[in-house]
């Protein structure tokens, strides 16, 4: 419940810009594989193949952490929520000139083409098959939070789905410091100041 209620607390703070982004850079490579290794345990226990594929040198990167960790613990928790033990979820991503992108893939369920365009707005919560019945409830805020805290840090997210074959999640987040610069809403944190 207290989770609950401090997700719909920093989505109304989102929503209405009174949140402050703070911004700290630092190696988004190794803060997406300690995220990825807190769910390693947990796919070993569902025999989940589960990889981490990024480069193997760090990608630096303007971002708030504590923002963040909530975006990529929503879209792995909601990658092993949909895919059955024995599925695959593979975390992976590169970098081009300006910006890192981010892909949590999965072989779960998936999602319809009706639903992909749907499934970011508030409150939605998609249609289950059947026989999962009320399995899968959720609150219908966590991919919406998703991608208000991505655009808050002047990136983007989009899904490719296919219905009983899996999903793919792609975040795309800007490298450079300037794209912040006009931005009343961030912060920059030094190490210092932490």
């Amino acid at each position: 419940m207290n989770n609950l209620v401090s997700e719909l607390l920093e989505f109304r703070k989102l929503e209405q810009n009174r949140e402050t982004i703070c911004l700290k850079h630092q190696d988004i490579r190794s803060f997406l594989k300690e995220i990825y290794l807190s769910f390693a345990d947990y796919a070993k226990q569902r025999e989940i193949i589960y990889q981490f594929r990024l480069p193997d040198t760090p990608i630096p990167c303007w971002f708030d952490p504590r923002l963040m960790e909530k975006v990529f613990f929503n879209l792995l928790s909601n990658a092993f929520k949909y895919t059955a033990d024995k599925g695959e979820i593979t975390l992976s991503g590169d970098i081009t000139d300006n910006e890192i992108y981010i892909q949590i893939s999965d072989t779960g369920i998936g999602i319809s083409e009706q639903e992909t365009g749907l499934i970011f707005n508030r409150f939605y919560q998609g249609g289950n098959p059947k026989d999962k019945k009320d399995v899968f409830k959720g609150t219908g805020i966590g991919l919406t939070l998703t991608k208000n805290i991505i655009e808050k840090h002047h990136g983007n997210i989009t899904v490719e789905s296919t219905l009983g074959k899996g999903s793919t999640f792609t975040v795309r987040l800007p490298l450079q410091e300037s794209v912040f610069q006009q931005d009343t809403n961030v912060q920059f944190v030094s190490e210092s100041e932490e």
